[in-house]
């Protein structure tokens, strides 16, 4: 039956769902169950044929909102690498307040310099991606610590004996 109005669509559409939800999430998984090569086959194609519209819409997604961007190949990375918990850019937004405005081990104005997200416990060492394990430091920390203790990186540093 056809509708006119998108909210009663949308209203008959969750009453179908919620009488009728497991089943078809069971026939959805056994369709992509049975028809997973030719899925990826599928998308495999549509990604070589729409490369450059696939490109020109990263580049205009990024441009838009780039920390959001950078959040996403963030959390990406973390959980590739078995990392468990997320941060936003609000969270982000929040510890450079919390800083107030500076790097956590030299204390640079961020503001005047490229600023960076530091896993206090690398992930490498079983840290994880959560907020409280996040700090901003600036771009010479960020990259002279890399994958340090953050311990062992202070007392290299002589901010701890």
């Amino acid at each position: 039956m056809p509708y006119k109005d998108p909210e009663q669509k949308r209203a008959a559409d969750a009453a179908y769902y919620r009488a009728k939800g497991e089943k078809v999430r069971a026939a959805a998984a056994a369709y992509y169950a049975a028809n997973r090569e030719a899925g990826q086959e599928a998308r495999r194609q549509y990604r070589k044929n729409n490369l450059e519209r696939l490109r020109a819409y990263d580049v205009a997604r990024h441009a838009a909102s780039p920390e959001r961007a950078r959040s996403a190949s963030r959390r990406r990375k973390a959980r590739l690498r078995g990392a468990e918990g997320t941060h936003t850019a609000a969270d982000v937004e929040a510890i450079t307040k919390a800083q107030r405005h500076r790097c956590a081990y030299c204390r640079t104005n961020l503001r005047s310099t490229v600023q960076h997200e530091d896993h206090i416990i690398p992930i490498s060492k079983g840290g994880s991606n959560r907020r409280s394990n996040i700090q901003l430091l600036c771009a010479p920390c960020n990259l002279a610590k890399h994958a340090a203790d953050p311990i062992e990186f202070a007392r290299r540093t002589g901010r701890l004996l």
